[in-house]
């Protein structure tokens, strides 16, 4: 709540905050099924039925934990832009009120060659 300075009587972003709370767990149950051994490739063998011997027809298909993985990454990301949570976000936001949050390109190159003609003028004069 620090990090995106949310009010605590705020009820609709401390909402957004469980929720991101809540996805981050998700995440990590996920990544811990995804860690064993047999799920090394992140695929998982479905049963999709029988052939004419009884025998089980086996498919390869990509793991339910992968899926939620990259749901919870889609679901976070929306959040995060909501909160202005990130880099792309808080660009947009400063550029709409006119801020800047360090000096701006320009400024900074003139400031990095007059600092190079200063260190030029030491040298030639050594």
């Amino acid at each position: 709540m620090q990090e995106f300075e949310v009010d605590p009587e705020n009820h609709s972003e401390v909402g957004m905050i469980t929720e991101l709370v809540e996805l981050d767990i998700y995440d990590l149950r996920a990544s811990m099924i995804l860690a064993r051994p047999e799920c090394a490739d992140m695929t998982k063998e479905v049963v999709v039925g029988v052939d004419g011997e009884g025998n089980p027809i086996i498919n390869k298909e990509v793991h339910k934990a992968w899926e939620l993985k990259e749901r919870v990454k889609k679901r976070k990301q929306k959040i995060l832009e909501s909160l202005v949570g990130t880099r792309k976000e808080k660009y947009k936001r400063d550029v709409a009120l006119k801020r800047r949050s360090e000096i701006d390109p320009s400024t900074q190159a003139i400031e990095l060659k007059r600092k190079l003609e200063k260190v030029r003028m030491v040298a030639a004069g050594s």
